[in-house]
């Protein structure tokens, strides 16, 4: 069992953005790696706070560093995992730097955030027989601005609220994932100026380049939330949006067979608060962006997107434009 772990990234030097924060329970950078039977449970990764603003004209806020697989990071090497339990693992990105000088600058965005459990770059990861449960990837919210002048920064994203592919090869069969999510950043606080809020992105997992095969798994109770905009400031700014409940592929090739999709959901604003702009919601279970994508097999029930743009960006799960199963690609089963 691998618990409570963490990894923190530096709080940025004046002038720098904070550090990221990479594999808060393993780290592999190369070789071949076997993992059979193990936990990892409540680890975590967090991204440094970007440095504040140094009072000159032209000087902002920093942005906060990144913070990627909350309990494993993989890059260049082969990691098999099998057999294995993810529950409560966190990547949250870093706090964007504070503006407060008298000039019209702003807050350092927030630091990205991905793979609550497991994040991999390159190389490639096989994941057999897993269960990952109640995982997150939750973006940094944006620095704040004290001043009268300059504006906050923006939230950042939130992807792969269990795993994400970012360049490499990802094998997973044969898993359950349930009540993960990616949540977008926060805007940052200003008392004349709101933050825009970022996107949440595959609310259990998120491919980004690479090629990633799923098969024979179930997927139920996933999550991903656009963030708020901070609504505090005269001067209201966006929502961020909610990209694939279950899974979703920004670019890349992915294969889908023999799944079971069920009560995932991508919602933003739900009314709790006024926002400039709302964000868009596509695809309550999955959202393919770019690249090739094929879907087989696979079976679809009770999910949904929520909250959002009126303006055809997903009031109800029913909507066709975007789609409460399945957004901008053809199922064949």
């Amino acid at each position: 069992t691998v618990a409570n772990g963490g990894s923190v990234g530096t709080k940025g030097a004046p002038g720098s953005p904070g550090g990221d924060a990479s594999g808060g329970g393993l780290l592999n950078r190369g070789g071949t790696l076997s993992l059979a039977n193990c936990v990892f449970a409540n680890n975590r990764v967090t991204g440094g706070t970007g440095a504040d603003d140094p009072g000159t004209s032209s000087s902002s806020g920093h942005p906060g560093g990144s913070g990627y697989g909350g309990a494993v990071f993989n890059t260049g090497g082969t990691l098999n995992i099998t057999n294995c339990t993810f529950t409560g693992n966190t990547a949250l990105g870093g706090y964007g730097g504070a503006h407060s000088s008298s000039y019209s600058t702003s807050g350092g965005n927030g630091g990205f955030a991905s793979g609550g459990a497991v994040h991999t770059e390159g190389g490639g990861v096989n994941i057999i027989g897993c269960s990952l449960t109640s995982n997150g990837s939750d973006g940094g919210t944006g620095g704040s601005c004290y001043s009268d002048f300059g504006s906050p920064g923006t939230g950042a994203y939130g992807r792969g609220g269990a795993v994400c592919n970012s360049g490499g090869t990802l094998l997973i069969l044969n898993c359950a994932f349930s009540g993960n999510l990616a949540q977008g950043g926060a805007g940052g606080y200003s008392l004349y100026r709101s933050g825009s809020g970022s996107d949440g992105v595959g609310g259990a997992v998120c491919q980004n380049g690479g090629t990633t095969s799923v098969g024979g798994s179930i997927f139920s109770g996933n999550s991903a939330y656009g963030g708020e905009e901070s609504n505090k400031g005269y001067e209201e700014a966006s929502d961020g949006s909610a990209f694939g409940g279950g899974l979703a592929s920004l670019g890349g090739v992915v294969h889908i067979f023999d799944i079971n999709f069920s009560s995932n959901r991508a919602f933003s604003n739900l009314g709790n608060h006024y926002a400039d702009s709302l964000g868009a919601v596509w695809g309550g279970a999955i959202y393919h962006q770019a690249g090739t994508m094929d879907v087989t097999g696979t079976l679809f029930s009770n999910n949904s997107i929520t909250g959002g743009d009126a303006y055809g960006s997903g009031t109800t799960s029913s909507e066709p434009a975007n789609g409460g199963a399945v957004a901008n690609l053809a199922v064949l089963n």
